[in-house]
């Protein structure tokens, strides 16, 4: 829903007026000059006739008049055409009353009969004017306004106190008028005063001026003057003929003014309303006038002695003087408005005359548009292409004002007209007004305006000038643009002319519809290029694939530049390098541009610097190393790629950046070091340095630095460094390696070695330099029982409480297995060393708890001092070791201290370990059978395979004497092994040789806790089997309780599988240990043997009930049982007797050597034979 307040809409109807006007103007030029002519004899007739004619003829001419004035009326457009038709109906009024009064005049004989019945014709004839008066205020003032109000009071005031004081006053005091006289007088004057105000607010109001209105406010001039004559005749002050001589004049007036063209402006508005509030002189003298009135009737009456007549001219005097001040204020503060505004309108006109883009258009008018309204303003602003979504920015807060645009305008752009501004609903806070900005009759801008309350016309016509300074700014702008981009045309097409470069322009079919000059003289072809039938014609058969995929990219927005040879006319071909941008939506193109440059000379430049280039890019670029140049001020002036991966910088960032912040935390003078740095030609010195880069890590490197400031191509110095960080970290890893314990993480002998000499060089004498060797007494057991992983895990635990027991300064080491050392070198005695061996001993007795399970061990330590720092520190650390092993022979459990005596026995000790390393390999190893046999028949049913060494130069050993070296070294497996396989090759070639004694023996191999544990027993058992052709029931594996303590179910699980291949089971020296009846239940054992300690002493009762209750188990689960060590008859008879079947020991052999054991065969063989 629309409002039209302001000026706006009248604009649109002067426009409209003006062109209804210029069309009747040919057709009623005519029609007015005859009746001008008319008019002008009707009146010379009419001034011609005596008084008693004159009123008839005053009728005939009058009621002509009116119906050439009907006629007019019912053709003038709408705006004024019920105030005409209103004023030609007031006009036949007051003929018709003149009419009436003139037949009252014959019938009475009076010559002016008043009152009278035609008075009710010529007040309605009044308030018809009235009525006519007030739709022209209307028309032309839509808005009530207090400045025309006030002057039409003024001018009211002013005219009624002449026209009382003049007229009315001395007729209301003649005695002879009667009393309907005066009512009738006193109506019609004030009547005529309303009407005069009326006038005048419609003159104040503002209207264009032209002819027709000029007429019609003479005429209503005259209604009054021969009003105030009809009052003075009434009253006898003049003869009636002067009424009737001036009352034709107000309807020829009306008349002519109503045939006037111009009569369709009587009800337009202004077209600049501020005119009406402008301080003018003429303003002023009206104004005076009126003010002057009352003094001026003043002095004449005071000068006439007529005191009684001045009251009226006193009060209206007092009345007038606040009106014409007050108006005179509004007039000043007005015509400062206007004048902040105009400085307003032509400070925005100023800049927009600076404006070189639409942003800066919007910009301008936009603060103008603030200034204009001020604290008024809620919104507003420029939007440009309100009505084009693609286009148009975006308008926040006023997208309302789009939503309000009636598209019906957009679909006339006809109606659309700059500087129209509306008020429109927007259901949003505020009055929201919208302004047009029409170019070429396209609504190119909106100008949108929220102002808290109605806007003044002021503030409106403001607007309006913002709109067309909009209008004339964006024209302006976008001529601006037409003339640069013009000008740029004229300078491109300038430019192609005269470059050196092709310029073409190809058509989607690839046909060539421009070519610049230039390219007839780079490649010989006339300017039309005839003969080229496709652009690819010019282009080498190699790159015409690569050139047609250049097009297809180009199509697709892709801007590559690609070098291609292009054919010459003489058929040689060029290089050149192309770039094209596809231009085909652009109407004044409608191509795809191609620009060729020809790079003849620099491919051959870059064919020589090919080469150089290539072992550059494959020294640096591809290189791993770190290539930096450094600038005389210290700065990196390049960097090679390397150093993103080794700095964690991009070349660009290193730039400009010193080798101090460039190398983090190095600690190097690089100053110094580029100042150090060789000449080309010369050795480069190596510095070693690390830094911490981007990433925060630590980087090593090598570098050197060369001074290359001299070289031209180079001009600094060129620093070249090789992470060397892998390196370093691998030497560093390998050292800690090298010198520390993995299990435990305490140094190694190799360590200890080093720190020892350290301490024996700079030690001055003050104090004792001590080593402390540890051995854990027994370990092995542990390893074999419970397995390396707790003997690791005890390891750790011992190792913990060595540190717990030092003093700072101290060194505690992992020497090897099971041993370790302690390095002291500030013990203040030997006193205080032993203290410190014993409490070491002391510590490790107690408990570890290791997985659950709590462990005791014991441990010997040997102990060597240094006193005057002549001792070496291996031989320091030999003597400590000898000392230990020396604590181990005299018991265990204890420490010693060594006595240079002690090298001998460590020395044969060490001696023989070596020899039992080549033993295996040179077969010194021997096997010695002692047999099994059946206590009630004496024969042999099986035998029991021992080792012996058949040492070369000390004889025949015991394995109490090497069988410990032998797990110490680790070569307890192999021994096994070979002593396994002896065994049965020797029970299978027995089983082959003599059947008939051999054939239902077995043969027992003990198994060590390494091969109990070991994950090769099942293999290496089955694979001996294999080979040497031994059933597997003939061979029984002899397990001691103590190597099954460690009764996990890995064990278990080995022990079956050992039964599924057929072999039988036996358990060494049962009854020695503590759960001997729990192995046979979990193990499944085939062969029991009574260790010899049960043996020797049957004569007591509690072993001989012992022995009982074995044989009882044994019957109760059918294993068979041996037993140990028989050596008395007595020991016989007594097993005898107990039920045993089987024995083994020296009453009946020896451990003897296979061909022993052979004869033995063959002797029981004999009687059988006999």
């Amino acid at each position: 829903m629309e409002a039209t307040p302001g000026t706006g809409m009248a604009e649109h109807h002067h426009h409209a007026h003006i062109g209804a006007s210029e069309s009747l103007l040919a057709t009623r030029h005519h029609a007015i000059r005859d009746y001008v002519i008319g008019a002008v004899a009707w009146y010379a007739i009419f001034a011609a006739l005596p008084n008693d004619l004159k009123g008839p003829w005053f009728v005939v001419g009058g009621f002509t008049t009116a119906i050439v004035s009907i006629t007019r009326a019912l053709r003038i457009p709408p705006p004024v055409r019920r105030p005409a038709i209103l004023m030609v109906a007031a006009g036949f009024c007051s003929l018709t009353g003149g009419v009436v009064r003139g037949v009252e005049s014959m019938l009475t004989g009076n010559p002016y009969p008043f009152p009278s019945t035609a008075d009710v014709f010529v007040v309605t004839s009044y308030l018809l004017l009235l009525a006519a008066m007030i739709l022209v205020v209307a028309e032309r003032l839509p808005r009530f306004s207090i400045d025309p109000l006030l002057d039409a009071v003024v001018a009211a005031i002013a005219v009624g106190v002449v026209q009382w004081s003049v007229i009315l006053i001395p007729h209301l005091r003649d005695a002879s008028a009667t009393t309907g006289a005066l009512i009738i007088n006193l109506l019609y004057s004030a009547m005529s005063l309303v009407l005069i105000g009326i006038a005048v607010f419609a003159l104040v109001a503002g209207g264009h001026r032209s002819t027709a209105n000029r007429l019609l406010a003479t005429a209503f001039v005259m209604v009054v003057l021969v009003d105030w004559i009809a009052t003075l005749v009434t009253g006898g002050v003049i003869d009636e003929s002067v009424r009737l001589w001036a009352a034709p004049v107000p309807l020829i007036l009306g008349t002519l003014g109503l045939m006037q063209p111009s009569v369709v402006l009587v009800a337009s508005r202004p077209t600049d309303p501020s005119a009406l509030r402008i301080l003018t002189r003429k303003r002023i003298a009206v104004l005076a006038l009126a003010l002057l009135t009352c003094p001026t009737l003043l002095l004449v009456f005071a000068a006439l002695g007529q005191s009684n007549r001045m009251i009226l001219p006193a009060v209206a005097s007092i009345a007038l003087a606040p009106l014409v001040m007050v108006r005179l204020g509004r007039l000043v503060g007005q015509n400062e408005m206007l004048a902040a505004l105009e400085a307003t309108l032509r400070s925005v006109g100023e800049r927009l005359v600076a404006a070189e883009t639409e942003e800066d258009v919007v910009r301008i008018i936009t603060v103008g548009l603030e200034q204009v309204l001020g604290a008024r303003l809620l919104d507003g602003g420029l939007i440009l292409d309100p009505t084009d979504r693609r286009r148009r920015p975006d308008t926040g807060s006023l997208t309302p004002a789009i939503r309000a645009l009636d598209p019906g305008s957009f679909i006339n752009p006809r109606s659309l007209r700059t500087g129209e501004v509306r008020l429109v609903d927007t259901n949003e806070p505020g009055q929201w007004y919208l302004a047009n900005v029409v170019l070429q009759r396209e609504l190119r801008a909106l100008l949108v305006a929220v102002s808290r309350s109605e806007i003044s016309d002021d503030e409106h016509n403001a607007l309006q000038s913002l709109s067309r300074e909009a209008s004339i700014a964006l024209r302006a702008v976008e001529q601006t643009e037409i003339n640069v981009r013009q000008r740029s045309e004229e300078r491109f097409g300038s430019l192609v002319d005269n470059s050196s470069d092709i310029v073409t322009i190809v058509d989607d079919h690839g046909h060539l519809t421009y070519v610049s000059p230039v390219a007839v003289r780079l490649l010989g072809y006339p300017s039309d290029f005839r003969g080229i039938d496709h652009v690819l014609d010019l282009v080498h058969p190699d790159d015409r694939d690569a050139a047609a995929r250049m097009l297809d990219d180009v199509r697709f927005g892709k801007r590559v530049p690609i070098e291609v040879r292009l054919r010459h006319v003489a058929g040689t071909y060029h290089w050149f390098e192309v770039l094209g941008v596809d231009l085909q939506s652009d109407p004044n193109i409608a191509g795809i541009v191609l620009t060729a440059r020809e790079i003849g000379d620099r491919k051959a430049a870059e064919q020589q610097l090919q080469l150089s280039e290539a072992r550059f890019k494959a020294l640096v670029q591809n290189s791993s190393d770190v290539v930096l140049v450094v600038g005389a001020n210290g700065t990196v002036r390049y960097a090679s790629p390397s150093v993103v991966s080794t700095m964690g910088l991009s070349p660009d960032e290193l730039m400009g950046r010193t080798l101090e912040e460039a190398f983090r935390d190095s600690g190097v003078d690089w100053e110094v070091a580029l100042r150090s740095g060789h000449d080309q030609g010369e050795h480069p010195e190596l510095l070693e340095f690390g830094f911490r880069n981007e990433r925060s890590d630590w980087i090593h490197m090598e570098a050197s630095v060369t001074d290359l400031r001299r070289e031209e191509a180079v001009g600094g110095f060129v620093l070249n460094a090789r992470d060397v960080t892998e390196r370093t970290t691998m030497m560093q890893r390998l050292r800690y390696q090298s010198t520390h314990d993995a299990l435990t993480g305490l140094a190694n002998r190799v360590l200890a070695a080093e720190e020892l000499g350290g301490m024996l060089s700079r030690n001055a004498g003050g104090s004792t330099v001590a080593v402390i060797s540890l051995d854990i007494d027994d370990f092995k057991d542990v390893n074999d029982s419970l397995g390396h992983g707790v003997g690791d895990r005890l390891l750790y635990a011992v190792a913990d409480r060595i540190k717990e027991s030092l003093a700072f300064g101290d060194i505690a080491a992992r020497s090897s297995g099971d041993e370790f050392v302690v390095v002291l070198e500030r013990a203040h005695g030997e006193a205080q060393v032993l203290e410190l061996a014993d409490r070491l001993l002391s510590s490790l007795e107690r408990p570890f708890d290791v997985d659950g399970r709590e462990l005791t061990v014991t441990a010997s330590a040997g102990v060597a001092y240094d006193h005057d720092r002549e001792t070496a520190a291996e031989v320091l650390l030999r003597n400590a070791d000898t000392a230990m092993y020396k604590a181990k022979q005299m018991g265990k459990r204890r420490s010693v201290v060594f006595e240079p005596h002690m090298h001998t026995a460590s020395a044969d000790r060490l001696e023989l370990r070596a020899d039992l390393a080549r033993a295996i390999d040179t077969e010194q190893f021997v096997a010695h059978y002692q047999p099994i046999v059946d206590l009630l028949t004496r024969r042999i049913v099986g035998c029991e395979a021992l080792i012996r060494w058949q040492h070369p130069q000390r004889g025949l050993l015991s394995p109490a004497v090497f069988v410990p070296l032998a797990e110490e070294s680790g070569l307890i497996g192999a021994m096994g092994e070979w002593m396994m396989e002896r065994a049965c090759r020797d029970l299978s070639e027995w089983r082959s040789s003599m059947p008939e004694v051999a054939e239902a023996m077995t043969i027992s191999v003990n198994l060590t806790a390494q091969e109990v544990h070991g994950e090769r027993l099942v293999p290496v058992v089955t694979d001996i089997l294999r080979r040497t052709g031994l059933p597997a029931d003939r061979l029984v594996l002899e397990v001691t309780e103590s190597n099954l303590l460690s009764d996990t179910q890995v064990i278990q699980d080995r022990m079956q599988r050992l039964r599924e291949l057929g072999t039988r089971l036996a358990i060494d020296d049962f009854g020695t240990g503590y759960s001997s009846l729990g192995y046979v239940q979990k193990f499944a054992f085939d062969v029991l043997k009574i260790d010899r300690s049960f043996i020797e002493g049957l004569d007591r009762q509690t072993n001989r009930q012992i022995v009982t209750a074995v044989l009882d188990l044994a019957r109760e689960l059918q294993v068979r049982v041996v037993a140990e060590g028989i050596e008395e008859e007595d020991q016989e008879q007594a097993l005898i007797e107990l039920g045993c079947v089987y024995a083994q020991g020296y009453r009946y052999s020896r451990p003897v050597p296979a061909a022993q054991f052979r004869k033995l065969l063959i002797e029981q063989t004999a009687p059988a034979r006999a």
